[in-house]
């Protein structure tokens, strides 16, 4: 939450569930052009700011929050399922729980209210494995997702590789690991 005499723009809920929305629905709009048979959603990656009733990352650090943390948490699963069965009329969805170093506790709990949402819909699979990186098979490629505060930058392509390894041994073990 900003206010523009001090920041120099206004920012709350309201506003980021619309910017969210006109962006969803440009992306959508240009995908709609193509033959899109899946979308993989990262969902996480810090979506929300904070990870608990005190306003904090789940480190500790302090942070400005629009609102109630029940109310915050609850806006944003309903954004999450918007965006999802926005996506869903297109495609397939492929959600992916990234957890961020700001809400990694609620990153889980919102990938496992998805799931209970999303249970028999089958047209969408949600990922909530307690895994810190997830990755991907798209064709001949893997494609690895992570928020990045767990690892180190170069050393990704050899995790990454040493997990595809394992893949491959575990390629009928679901939609992507």
């Amino acid at each position: 939450m900003t206010w523009e005499e001090e920041s120099g723009a206004n920012y709350d809920i309201k506003i980021a569930r619309k910017v969210v929305h006109a962006a969803l629905d440009q992306l959508l709009d240009y995908a709609a052009r193509y033959d899109v048979e899946k979308i993989v959603f990262p969902f996480g990656n810090d979506y929300f700011n904070v990870d608990n009733k005190l306003n904090t990352t789940t480190h500790g650090t302090p942070q400005q929050e629009d609102t109630r943390w029940q109310k915050t948490f609850r806006l944003g699963r309903l954004l999450a399922v918007e965006m999802i069965d926005k996506c869903s009329v297109l495609a397939p969805v492929d959600v992916l729980i990234i957890p961020g170093n700001h809400d990694e506790e609620r990153s889980f709990y919102l990938g496992d209210a998805l799931e209970c949402w999303y249970h028999k819909n089958r047209n969408v699979m949600v990922n909530n494995k307690a895994m810190k990186r997830k990755y991907y098979p798209f064709g001949v490629n893997l494609i690895g997702f992570t928020h990045g505060y767990h690892e180190k930058y170069d050393k990704l392509p050899a995790m990454m590789q040493s997990k595809s390894r394992s893949y491959g041994r575990n390629r009928n073990s679901g939609n992507g690991i």
